[in-house]
């Protein structure tokens, strides 16, 4: 079989996937057939909310697989492989893909997809917590709540998202009433958007603080019955 049959076939694949709902086998359809317009298209997406979901070695996967050219252009490609270096704690790698966001949401007619709110507040939402890593929790408290008057009530990917800057904000300014409803609202917003990630990182994060706050008893049931949930979701 030659070269260009194998990549035909590679892409009728991925369209098949993709009219099946199988988003994970027609992204890697379709980088075996080197069709990077598809393939960065479903990732934009879906990457994000299957980070969310624990599949952070998937999503690395396909962003070493794209050409470096095939996302310079997308705001939402950059904003989930940027996510995806924060999650692991590694802001130097997250740096490049920063600097792209910076550059589009700084010059708005450039591309159309950065005027909306949603895509804006999950912009707002990574950038609040960056600044928490720089030590700087109010100004990070100013970009959360301005991502919060943008982002639908009933958007529970973004809200958790911008909740877990805003509780981590509070817990550096040791505002502990705040940090104990941020964190309830990860749980909250996380839970209604199956956003596993979210949802053991808002009940973690609530127990820790119960724990520095010598609830032991509540931070016991909150762990247990996090950990309970994701267990049951089939996410680890």
């Amino acid at each position: 079989m030659s070269c260009a049959m194998m990549l035909r076939g590679y892409r009728r694949a991925s369209q098949w996937y993709i009219q099946t709902g199988m988003v994970s086998e027609a992204i890697e359809h379709a980088l075996a057939a080197a069709d990077y317009a598809t393939a960065v298209h479903l990732i934009e997406d879906h990457a994000m909310d299957m980070l969310m979901q624990w599949h952070i070695k998937t999503v690395n996967g396909w962003m070493q697989a794209i050409p470096t050219e095939w996302c310079l252009n997308s705001p939402r490609a950059n904003l989930a492989f940027a996510w995806l270096h924060m999650m692991r704690g590694a802001y130097d790698q997250a740096t490049p893909y920063l600097q792209r966001l910076y550059a589009l949401f700084s010059d708005p007619q450039a591309n159309e997809e950065t005027a909306d709110p949603v895509l804006t507040a999950k912009w707002l939402a990574i950038q609040s917590m960056l600044l928490n890593a720089q030590g700087k929790p109010a100004e990070s408290v100013a970009l959360g709540n301005k991502a919060l008057a943008i982002a639908p009530e009933d958007d529970g990917r973004v809200r958790s998202l911008i909740y877990l800057g805003l509780a981590n904000a509070y817990q550096q300014l040791d505002d502990y009433a705040r940090a104990v409803d941020a964190f309830q609202m990860i749980i909250r917003y996380g839970r209604a958007a199956t956003h596993s990630v979210s949802e053991l990182l808002g009940s973690s994060g609530l127990a820790l603080l119960a724990i520095q706050h010598g609830q032991l008893h509540f931070a016991c049931e909150l762990a247990a019955g996090g950990i309970e949930r994701v267990e049951r979701s089939g996410s680890l």
